[in-house]
């Protein structure tokens, strides 16, 4: 990866941790929560890839359109799924 394209990721990375999220989980939506806190709670399991996030309630994506959020660890189990 080109140092451009690192730097950008990191970026984007620091961007998406500083934003606060809400997370709808089975319907259930619990938030707001720092960026940080939501990479915790994907890296420990209790946030799955397929749960959802939001920061305004109203646009909602699955955990894994956000690999900046997901732990390396983590990234790449759901990789290898």
């Amino acid at each position: 990866m080109s140092e451009v394209g690192r730097q950008s990721m990191n970026d984007k990375r620091a961007f998406l941790l500083g934003q606060q999220w809400y997370i709808r989980k089975d319907g259930l939506v619990t938030g707001p929560f720092a960026g940080t806190v939501v990479r915790r709670r994907i890296g420990v399991g209790r946030v799955a890839p397929n749960d959802e996030l939001s920061v305004d309630q109203i646009f909602w994506e699955p955990v894994h359109l956000y690999p900046e959020l997901i732990p390396y660890k983590k990234k790449r189990v759901i990789d290898e799924t």
